[in-house]
């Protein structure tokens, strides 16, 4: 058992981001008073840690960034609480396929310089289960790449995680792409095509297996990036989906957030943005 509870985490994942993504995140945002320790915490160590990010960047200059894919990507799409998650592990199994792993997820910086150590420690104090539904942690276990991409730009659906105030704001912006200028899609094209070289390099697949919920609202985009991917798409009772996914955020926002939402606001939120995310694979689709 990790050292430290899930929901008692003195810091939050954007410890891993890099200090340009972390400043672009939080500049100008309201942190609650209740939250601005564990602010100051996570700038702090992501501020330290930050400074290691050259010696990736040029490691990965010399050895992936001109490499091509050898396949485009398979995709698994659905709803948070869908299945996503168990189809992922199944899958991965298969040593063909690469992915981004739970260490990746909190340090995609760390990855081609300086993991053993970093990786060990963040095992030896991450929790072993998952708060909602006791399914395994580990560091080198599949993950969703979206909190990778989080720590390493700013277009991501998930700074709602920190910031669930802005969440649908997020959610049409990032999430379906509805608002995203042609500036910050290049930015997400770059950061997720180098998130996928590196967890190729890292887990030694020939192609990258992605199992990460916000690309249900982005198929259009992904298709674009990589013609030849593969989609599966997973569908479950939408009242089942609802109440797990209700669970489900109200867990893992307790150790990441800097701001309170309400119950209400939040059960709003998803169901909204629930509503968006289907009618927007259907037509993309």
């Amino acid at each position: 058992m990790g050292l430290l509870e899930f929901n008692k985490l003195p810091i939050n994942t954007l410890v891993g981001a890099d200090w340009q993504t972390f400043r672009d995140i939080t500049k100008g945002q309201e942190i609650d008073p209740a939250y601005r320790g564990k602010y100051r915490l996570t700038k702090a160590v992501c501020r330290l840690l930050s400074t290691l990010k050259p010696l990736q960047d040029s490691r990965y200059r010399k050895l992936l960034a001109d490499k091509p894919l050898e396949h485009d990507p398979v995709f698994i799409l659905g709803h948070w609480r869908s299945g996503t998650t168990f189809v992922h592990n199944v899958f991965s199994c298969d040593k063909h396929f690469g992915y981004n792993t739970t260490y990746q997820t909190v340090f995609p910086h760390l990855m081609m310089w300086g993991q053993p150590f970093f990786k060990k420690n963040m095992s030896w104090l991450m929790p072993d289960k998952r708060p909602t539904d006791n399914m395994e942690l580990a560091v080198d276990l599949p993950q969703e790449e979206e909190f990778a991409l989080t720590n390493m730009g700013p277009c991501t659906y998930y700074n709602f995680w920190f910031l669930p105030r802005k969440q649908q704001e997020y959610a049409d912006k990032y999430l379906l792409f509805d608002d995203i200028t042609e500036e910050e899609l290049q930015v997400f094209r770059e950061t997720f095509l180098k998130l996928i070289k590196i967890s190729l390099w890292n887990t030694k697949g020939t192609q990258f297996l992605s199992k990460n919920p916000p690309h249900t609202g982005r198929v259009k985009e992904l298709v674009k990036m990589f013609p030849n991917a593969k989609f599966i798409y997973l569908m479950r009772n939408p009242y089942t989906v609802f109440e797990s996914t209700r669970s489900f955020f109200t867990n893992t926002i307790q150790p990441l957030k800097l701001q309170d939402i309400t119950v209400e606001e939040m059960e709003q939120n998803i169901l909204s943005i629930y509503t968006k995310l289907y009618h927007k694979y259907k037509a993309d689709k």
